[in-house]
């Protein structure tokens, strides 16, 4: 094997295995209890709590490699590889004892450095909730007492939309920052924090405002409606076919019977008129 191939395989699978997030996994029933908890009392939900824990766990690592205050830019050298320069004192940060490292280096997989990569991260955070999402409304919707397609279709759209814009806000302020700031001029982990905290926080005001104004809950009862209303017009629609082929049926008998009848004085009519009427009739006595 070619000796760079091969290094760019192990390079990939290093950044396969130090995946920043992680997949849980609980027992569906509780998680939907807990979320609609906490969307009734606190405005977010488990989906969203689950993420600020792995985000918090994130920070942590970074404040270890980097601390506080340190600082990090990206920089993408003549060949086109991208690579990651931390500056100040290196004493605050024994683990990474280097300037420059591969942007691919499973050491530095914890930092999000840059506007292109808080969009990666923000992206695979989103997908990750995006599923967790429609498996908790389908489980909910399956519990049920009456199975609707069209309050299932609106719930896992409106847990969507809200996922994708408070992800989508985050993203907009750690951007803002950085173009305003620049990564080289403020602290990693603060940029990171930063934007963790707007998405989170911008997703409990997108729930708090579903909550009180209804929207979601709005959503679901006029689909519902037209759900019932195309249902009677189905129901309708198969009652009308159901009478429409029982009159063909019987019609279709009546006319059957009337024709049998017809073929029946028919044969007699044609026996009639073949009938040899010069044959001498039988003497019924000797």
């Amino acid at each position: 094997m070619n000796p760079q191939f091969q290094q760019r395989v192990i390079t990939q699978a290093n950044r396969v295995s130090h995946e920043d997030h992680e997949v849980f996994i609980f027992d569906l029933n509780d998680i939907m209890k807990l979320n609609d908890s906490l969307k009734d009392n606190y405005d977010t939900d488990a989906v969203s709590l689950t993420q600020l824990v792995q985000s918090g766990i994130q920070v942590s690592k970074q404040i270890k490699l980097l601390g506080v205050l340190g600082l990090a830019y990206i920089k993408t050298a003549s060949d086109g590889r991208q690579y990651l320069i931390f500056k100040g004192y290196a004493g605050h940060r024994p683990n990474l004892s280097g300037t420059r490292y591969a942007l691919e280096n499973p050491k530095v997989g914890c930092f999000v450095v840059g506007t292109r990569e808080l969009l990666k991260d923000a992206a695979k955070a989103t997908r990750i909730a995006v599923i967790a999402f429609i498996a908790i409304d389908i489980v909910k919707e399956c519990l049920a007492d009456h199975f609707s397609l069209a309050r299932l279709g609106v719930q896992i759209a409106s847990d969507i939309a809200q996922a994708v814009a408070a992800s989508a806000i985050g993203v907009g302020v750690g951007a803002a920052v950085i173009s305003v700031v620049g990564t080289a001029a403020m602290p990693v982990v603060a940029i990171f924090a930063l934007t963790v905290a707007a998405g989170f926080f911008a997703g409990m005001a997108l729930t708090w405002l579903d909550n009180k104004y209804q929207l979601t809950n709005q959503l679901v009862a006029a689909a519902m409606k037209i759900e019932d209303d195309l249902a009677a017009r189905e129901a309708g629609f198969f009652a009308d076919v159901r009478q429409a082929a029982t009159s063909i049926y019987e019609t279709t008998v009546e006319v059957y019977g009337v024709t049998v009848k017809i073929y029946r004085l028919w044969q007699r009519a044609e026996d009639l008129v073949h009938y040899d009427w010069t044959l001498p009739r039988l003497s019924s006595g000797f």
